[in-house]
């Protein structure tokens, strides 16, 4: 199988992001594009309706955990047949795995995370060289695995496999409370003043590195089932320090 047509679900800013480096495998006008409100004066692709995601080799859903489940009914609806691909890029993994699974029964699903945003790929001039994404490929045939990490490495990136499960424990273990910390301090109101700890201009410029999406915040705390307990434990730890 080759991947020459491929159909991005939504046009914010991982769906352009996902165009923008597929054209450099795939014609523009095999780049097909549905559900997207409003679209740049530089728009170069082809945008088509929900039901010719059917002529598509790749599907790749670009929306939010919230919105996921509605798009793969919809998908569900389209019959989708056993050579086509569903791939997910959701920072909630078992939650992308559970709604697939139960819907797409005849598409081969690939679920990724991809560990970098428009901003990290803008700070990597716009390159995907040694970025990295992690996959979850063991509902897709064994002849499009190679397939698939073959066309990640073509674009530069570092592709790591793990089950779904895992990659949720990681992600709220060792990525949420950070995440969710550098939200609260970029919230926090500081007071202007003429001298600063190196600690505090250390810890500003950490804040600078990090990205501000609270939507993102938001799933991982409501789509990944691990989120509450490591939650429950940093709250236990904080109840340490404040009385």
């Amino acid at each position: 199988m080759q991947i020459k047509s491929v159909g991005i679900i939504g046009f914010g800013a991982m769906g352009q992001l996902i165009a923008e480096q597929a054209k450099n495998f795939i014609e523009k006008t095999h780049i097909k594009i549905v559900e997207a409100n409003t679209l740049p004066s530089s728009f170069e692709y082809q945008k088509i309706s929900f039901e010719e995601l059917k002529t598509c080799d790749l599907i790749i859903p670009a929306v939010s955990a919230k919105s996921l489940k509605d798009v793969i009914i919809k998908l569900e609806e389209l019959n989708l047949n056993g050579n086509q691909i569903v791939c997910s890029i959701a920072a909630t993994m078992s939650y992308a795995e559970k709604i697939l699974r139960a819907h797409l029964t005849s598409a081969q699903i690939v679920l990724t995370h991809p560990l970098f945003g428009p901003a990290s790929l803008k700070e990597n001039e716009n390159s995907l060289k040694n970025l990295e994404v992690v996959l979850c490929l063991n509902y897709c045939r064994s002849a499009n695995k190679s397939l698939i990490k073959d066309f990640l490495i073509k674009l530069g990136l570092i592709a790591q496999e793990i089950n779904c499960k895992e990659h949720d424990q990681i992600m709220a273990k060792n990525h949420l409370i950070p995440f969710l910390l550098s939200h609260l301090l970029k919230d926090y109101d500081f007071i202007k003043s003429d001298f600063r700890t190196k600690s505090f201009n250390q810890l500003l410029k950490f804040l600078d590195h990090t990205s501000y999406n609270p939507g993102v915040l938001e799933e991982m705390i409501t789509y990944n089932p691990y989120a509450q307990e490591e939650l429950n434990n940093f709250k236990t730890l904080f109840s340490k320090y404040i009385k």
